[in-house]
């Protein structure tokens, strides 16, 4: 056989000199040692989207697997011109630490031996499931968890200097989790995503404080709300006027204190000023019931009205469940002020009261002394206190009476003391957590970026450092969706875009670099691995549509599916890609082709764009015909140089299908020009290569 080319001294290994293949009669020349020009494939396609030569294998470690040099043999075996080492820690004895430096010399060397290419490494998912830190809702975003896996990263960049010549390392998005119904992509022209049915009116979002990375706090989608409502310029007639103290142009539902000032919203200590309504019929201030939708619009009132601020820090920008915390929290530390209020005011009096007291004390234990003490039941009578503006029990000395009840307005100070400082350092407490409580998505994005970022200048060192043909570069998969963040396309491009520009800002602070060559590196050195089956898993959260046929559902997902295509090409962040095919519901790793994702017309459209890096096949699916079946999905062609099976039959790939292709072990047969015939073995069976 000879895979892809057209003259017949080209051969992807020798095993396939002279091997049968058409059985057409017009090609019995070939038994003459003429080259044949009919490839053998079920569909007749004229020109091949990929050639065998452009489509590679990811390989792992571990049982049923071998090392890597038993993998990487195998796939050699099976064709592969290309191949992945996807690292696995499973069993004992893999992973990158148990690699000697022998071992990885024989790794290099069978690869050039055997013209192979180890083009990537996949960093191992049992390990890294995310880079933001992300350990569950429960455990939050656990840094100690986040500096592991970017350990991990590390050590799978540094393996691939010693066996690759560059290419990509792969990882695991799955950055955190949201609500896919309330992301901007969820509603498209194609239909609406949602993580199941009643998504949208049962969600929960989370908020994280960001100094320990613990979830504190969820908003959920039926929860309601109350709080007061507050006078606006609209109830007092001023939209429109102008107040003389800040200048501020009223409008109408701007808030108002007890002089008609303008209570600015982002100034906390103004709030407290805000005046509630009060209704007299009801005796009690009124109040409003929110819902989702009402933190939805107001997160969206005050990203409009704080659109220069926003410019400034785009982390400045409110979401629905961050409104919905500063809400319930505003109320509460106006809850708290309030009661600090209501002490200190009564602090005031016993105060008061217990300085009048004391004055009284001292009076009267000095008039105690004078008086005789056979005359001292006298000063029991009322009109001597009345001076004072003290009432006096009967029966009661003036100094004992006085000590117990200046002994009672302390006790009342004391107990003020701390309820009113209590509520003021509860009220600040509650301010201060303000500050720091953010969404989900704001904190883990900070996070993911971060290590993101580490691991891209590593590589830029380790590349450098083994002066390697070709980059090592970070290239984030989007996995399956329910994973998380990053795992859509548009998460995806968000990701390495947010990458890149962090790891530019950091070359030009750190190391004096030129914004072109900071750009320049950073593009070169993020870049994204395209799971194709991965993208199609989509398909179980588009929503259906009433009457809708199954041609006509699966027209409608194609149609998004190729636009995601596009526009991840358009945004030029692709520079791997994994060939997997599937049917849009479990990760199921089929060979390209025995699918129904269209797969085929995505690579054939990404070719036209312009892509030239890796494909590599990962269908696990079907070991044995990952390779065969995805070369003969893209119109790969085959060409024999001897004459067919079955003379007169159609050409077909079903008569070389089941030779050599998928076995990891040396055939029992001698092939072509190195056997008297096919038929040919040796009689003990003895398997030669």
């Amino acid at each position: 056989m000879i895979f892809n080319e057209r003259g017949p001294y080209n051969y992807a290994s020798a095993m396939d000199r002279e091997y049968v293949a058409n059985t057409q009669p017009e090609f019995m020349t070939a038994y003459h040692g003429m080259p044949i020009e009919k490839p053998i494939h079920g569909e007749q396609i004229t020109e091949p989207i990929l050639t065998t030569g452009q489509i590679g294998q990811t390989v792992s470690e571990g049982p049923g697997q071998g090392t890597f040099l038993d993998s990487v043999q195998a796939a050699i075996r099976k064709g592969a011109k290309s191949v992945e080492l996807s690292i696995s820690t499973r069993a004992p004895g893999t992973g990158p630490d148990f690699y000697t430096k022998d071992k990885l010399r024989e790794i290099r060397e069978m690869a050039k031996a055997n013209q192979v290419e180890l083009v990537s490494v996949h960093v191992p998912v049992e390990k890294v499931s995310n880079l933001s830190g992300f350990a569950g809702i429960n455990q939050g975003f656990v840094e100690e968890q986040r500096f592991m896996q970017l350990n991990e990263v590390k050590k799978a960049i540094k393996f691939a200097a010693e066996t690759t010549n560059g290419g990509a390392i792969v990882v695991h998005t799955g950055e955190f989790q949201r609500v896919m119904s309330e992301q901007p992509w969820a509603r498209t022209q194609y239909g609406e995503i949602r993580a199941y049915e009643e998504e949208p009116e049962r969600f929960v979002a989370y908020l994280v404080d960001d100094r320990t990375g613990r979830v504190v706090a969820d908003a959920k989608k039926t929860q309601v709300v109350y709080e007061p409502i507050y006078v606006t310029a609209s109830d007092k007639g001023l939209v429109g006027r102008r107040d003389p103290q800040t200048g501020h142009v009223f409008r109408e539902d701007d808030w108002l204190d007890i002089n008609n000032q303008w209570v600015d919203p982002t100034n906390m200590d103004r709030l407290f000023d805000r005046v509630p309504k009060w209704n007299s019929e009801k005796t009690r201030f009124e109040t409003q019931r929110l819902t989702w939708d009402n933190f939805v619009k107001k997160a969206e009132k005050w990203n409009r009205e704080n659109t220069d601020e926003i410019a400034r820090d785009p982390k400045k920008r409110m979401t629905p469940e961050e409104m919905y915390y500063r809400t319930v929290a505003e109320t509460n530390e106006l809850q708290y002020r309030g009661s600090s209020l209501f002490y200190a005011q009564n602090y005031e009096q016993y105060k008061r009261l217990r300085d009048k007291y004391q004055e009284a004390l001292k009076v009267y234990e000095d008039l105690e002394r004078q008086v005789p003490e056979k005359d001292r039941w006298k000063l029991m009578k009322q009109e001597v206190f009345d001076r004072m503006g003290i009432t006096l029990p009967e029966n009661i000395m003036p100094s004992e009476y006085l000590k117990r009840e200046i002994k009672d307005m302390e006790d009342r100070m004391r107990h003020t003391h701390e309820a009113s400082s209590s509520a003021d350092a509860r009220a600040d407490q509650v301010r201060e957590d303000m500050q720091h409580i953010k969404s989900v998505a704001k904190y883990a994005k900070d996070q993911s970026v971060k290590s993101y970022t580490d691991a891209v200048l590593y590589a830029i060192d380790v590349t450098q450092e083994h002066h390697l043909k070709n980059p090592l570069f970070i290239a984030p998969e989007n996995i399956l969706p329910e994973m998380g963040y990053g795992s859509h396309p548009d998460e995806l491009i968000e990701l390495v875009q947010l990458t890149r520009k962090n790891v530019a800002e950091k070359l030009m602070r750190e190391r004096g670099m030129s914004l072109h060559k900071a750009e320049e590196l950073a593009n070169r050195h993020v870049m994204a691995t395209l799971d194709t089956e991965h993208l199609g898993i989509w398909r179980k959260h588009f929503q259906r549509r009433s009457g809708e046929s199954e041609d006509q559902f699966t027209q409608r997902f194609n149609g998004w599916y190729m636009e995601q295509v596009k526009k991840m090409q358009d945004a030029n962040i692709i520079g791997h890609i994994h060939i997997a095919d599937g049917f849009g519901y479990e990760n199921a790793n089929l060979p390209a082709g025995t699918g129904i994702l269209p797969v085929v017309d995505a690579v054939k459209y990404l070719m036209k764009r312009g892509y030239s890096g890796p494909f590599l096949s990962e269908g696990y699916g079907d070991a044995e015909r990952m390779l065969r079946d995805t070369w003969k999905a893209f119109g790969s062609p085959i060409y024999s140089l001897v004459g067919p099976v079955a003379p007169g039959s159609g050409t077909r790939w079903s008569d070389v299908q089941h030779s050599y292709f998928g076995h990891t072990n040396p055939p029992n047969y001698v092939f072509g020009a190195y056997s008297p015939s096919n038929d040919w073995t040796l009689w003990s069976q003895t398997p030669m290569e």
